[in-house]
């Protein structure tokens, strides 16, 4: 019996950000994933970030589900998970931030008919991450 699931992934490059969306369905596209990264580097010295994160962290999880409702090609129903290791995170030391989204497409299309769509919203998310980042004390990059 043949198998027909195809995964499909599409890289956007943009910005201090890393950005990869795809499925694993290419034919029948039900649900899409989003997966974006970028280097941290804390610009003071501190004895914890702990703080910091979850300041990072709240602050994206009311804006991530705002910017999917306000969108008009994804469902609102959504899962995001946002992962970062705040032990890892250390003064003058490159770490990295990432969010994966899960969304379901309210009218199938083609992978590539939904790019426009992805890279707006991963802008806007990732203007909103550099901000906390840079309140919090810390750069970001893709090198």
């Amino acid at each position: 019996m043949k198998n027909n699931r195809i995964a499909k992934e599409i890289r956007i490059n943009k910005g201090n950000f890393t950005i990869l969306y795809g499925t694993l369905n290419a034919e029948r596209p039900d649900i899409i994933y989003v997966r974006a990264k970028t280097k941290v580097t804390p610009t003071s010295e501190k004895s914890s970030v702990a703080d910091d994160i979850m300041n990072i962290k709240k602050g994206l999880s009311t804006f991530i589900t705002k910017t999917i409702h306000e969108n008009s090609v994804f469902d609102d129903k959504h899962i995001y998970q946002i992962d970062v290791n705040e032990n890892g995170i250390v003064y003058k030391k490159n770490s990295f931030i990432k969010y994966e989204l899960y969304l379901k497409p309210k009218e199938l299309m083609s992978m590539e008919q939904y790019k426009n769509t992805i890279a707006e919203m991963t802008d806007t998310i990732n203007e909103r991450i550099g901000r906390l980042l840079t309140m919090n004390g810390m750069e970001y990059s893709t090198k």
